[in-house]
């Protein structure tokens, strides 16, 4: 089934895109902006190289598509990353999990997470060491530069992340290139959600499920509500909600199915983060997810039908009730 993102909710994920690259951008130096365009030139080439294998005319225009993927791509990895790493990652995004399936609009995944969870699960040590924000980092070889310890990385540790509300507004405290700026990114989803180029049921469905795991079940000695702030600002969570998740093509269309499709993907991060440190962690129950979006939304097409019967039923029991109660009046009144 072919389904495609408008040119206009491609345009907003794209402006948004732009807007949370450009806060890197001033948080990290140029290195950002030519790791963007590196990864960008290499997904295109695979891009043009799959469309002519499938048989696309030569002047057939390459999908936006491509560059979103590019760019949420590196918007988690860390200013570190070597830039050899976007070849493998664009290599499975666009060639393996984007054009076996016919390519834009008929994947069943999300080329981004899959890129990720290649690398992530390849190269580990080369995705998971952060520099200090505000750090002006060399655009080749960042060897010398001081990496620091992730909140992700502390969690897993049992220990606490030393990140207070001053440090989230300020984005201090490392972390993937494009996630730690979480005042801007929820600007950016609310953006998108009033111009309804994202499912609002997905993104709250997401938090309100990782929240609620985090709360009752903290990886760390604080209180819950301290859990709960602390699993939503470390890795790439909020992000990856707002920019993978809600790829109108690999997401469901119903309604309850999207509430489902994102309580799979908060509870099943959490499941990843008890197990393993990994600052992608959600990429792996979304793509979980994308695969069962069919499944999913049959689910919620049934629950949605289960629920307007039982609502028809308790009004109709209303009115037959009412008339009931109802005195008769007779002819001589």
């Amino acid at each position: 089934m072919l389904i495609k993102a408008s040119k206009s909710q491609k345009t907003d994920l794209l402006l948004t895109l732009f807007a949370v690259l450009a806060m890197s951008i001033y948080l990290y130096g140029l290195r950002v902006l030519f790791m963007t365009a590196f990864t960008v030139v290499f997904a295109v080439v695979f891009e043009y190289l799959c469309m002519r294998l499938l048989g696309k005319k030569k002047g057939e225009r390459l999908s936006l598509d491509v560059v979103l993927t590019a760019v949420i791509f590196t918007l988690c990895l860390s200013a570190v990353t070597p830039y050899w790493i976007s070849i493998y990652g664009m290599l499975i995004a666009v060639v393996v999990a984007k054009f076996p399936f016919g390519g834009t609009g008929k994947n069943i995944f999300n080329p981004a997470a899959a890129g990720l969870a290649f690398v992530s699960i390849s190269f580990p040590s080369l995705l998971f060491q952060y520099p200090a924000p505000y750090t002006r980092l060399p655009l080749f070889d960042p060897v010398e530069v001081s990496l620091q310890t992730s909140p992700g990385e502390l969690l897993h540790a049992g220990g606490s992340p030393a990140i207070n509300t001053m440090n989230t507004l300020l984005i201090n405290y490392s972390g993937p290139i494009g996630a730690t700026a979480i005042l801007v990114i929820l600007a950016c989803a609310l953006y998108l959600i009033v111009r309804k180029t994202i499912a609002w049921r997905i993104v709250i469905s997401a938090w309100l499920s990782l929240s609620m795991v985090a709360f009752l079940f903290p990886r760390t000695s604080a209180d819950g509500v301290h859990s709960v702030a602390y699993e939503l600002v470390s890795g790439i969570f909020v992000f990856a909600v707002v920019f993978m998740a809600s790829d109108p093509v690999t997401s469901p269309k119903s309604g309850w199915g999207q509430v489902l499709y994102g309580a799979i993907i908060g509870f099943g991060t959490m499941g990843v983060r008890y197990l393993a440190n990994s600052e992608v962690s959600v990429v792996f129950p979304l793509l979980i997810a994308n695969a069962l979006t069919p499944s999913l939304d049959r689910a919620g097409l049934k629950m949605a039908a289960r629920y307007r019967t039982r609502v028809a039923v308790v009004v109709s029991d209303g009115k037959k009730q009412t008339e009931k109660s109802a005195p008769e009046v007779t002819a001589d009144e």
